[in-house]
């Protein structure tokens, strides 16, 4: 009888401790949960040209409702979403030196599309951050978004073409320097009256890289007060590397 009792309690005692040591390994293997952001999407607005003509891109007022602070950099995205859900690339232009927003922060980021289009509403954006988080939200009924000039320009020494940039003008030419061997010229110009607030201009190869000699590929422009134009070019590029394209994103808006 003694016996008895002795394995009864023995086999308790085993189970209380299998018990614990079960318990620990369960909550070490699930640790403390971890502290996240949550971005929202307060408010998308359309962003007028200075005439108020087109619509070039959309505002976005974010906040972030989670426990830990949103890290944006150069490598959050950002995206325009048709009627259909297809998204249209974007550049999300003031965030290139980064920005952390604390719980219960709030922000305002820019988002230019990154190819000329005319959008049926209604249209969504959507902002990615590098950790994943993201934020979708309408935006208010807009007219047609214009976000960038795109052009192809080929391997062809004295080639020049002019294309209306909504409310500027973008001049390109090609010449050769030396055999086999391009540069891409580019110029802005800015109707009198008005000023560049932002431009980003870019030039991709045939394969849609940056070409692999030119210097600073992708230049951008802030805040222009004068003179009612910019320029520069990107040299050396391989004869090889044409058809270039090059991509433009600008805002111009009336002098005050």
């Amino acid at each position: 009888m003694v016996a008895e009792v002795l394995l009864i309690l023995i086999a308790a005692a085993a189970a209380a401790l299998l018990y614990t040591w079960l318990s620990g390994q369960v909550s070490g293997s699930l640790g403390t949960p971890a502290l996240l952001p949550e971005l929202r999407i307060e408010d998308a607005a359309p962003l007028y040209s200075g005439n108020g003509s087109y619509c070039y891109g959309v505002k976005v007022s974010l906040s972030n409702t989670g426990l830990a602070a949103a890290e944006l950099d150069n490598m959050t995205s950002g995206y325009i979403l048709d009627s259909t859900g297809s998204a249209i690339p974007a550049v999300v232009y003031n965030i290139t030196g980064g920005m952390s927003i604390p719980p219960g922060g709030f922000t305002a980021l820019i988002v230019l599309p990154l190819e000329n289009t005319s959008l049926v509403n209604p249209v969504y954006a959507k902002i990615v951050a590098r950790s994943g988080v993201e934020a979708v939200a309408p935006v208010a009924p807009l007219c047609s978004l214009m976000g960038a000039i795109v052009a192809r320009l080929p391997a062809q020494d004295g080639y020049s073409r002019t294309l209306e940039a909504g409310d500027a003008n973008l001049t390109l030419s090609v010449t050769s320097p030396s055999t086999g061997l391009y540069r891409v010229d580019y110029r802005i110009d800015v109707p009198g009256g008005y000023r560049l607030v932002y431009a980003m201009i870019e030039v991709l190869n045939s394969t849609g890289r940056h070409p692999m000699w030119a210097a600073s590929p992708v230049v951008v422009y802030k805040d222009v007060a004068g003179p009612n134009y910019v320029a520069g070019y990107w040299y050396p590029i391989a004869g090889q590397e044409f058809p270039v394209t090059v991509r433009l994103v600008l805002y111009v808006e009336r002098a005050s």
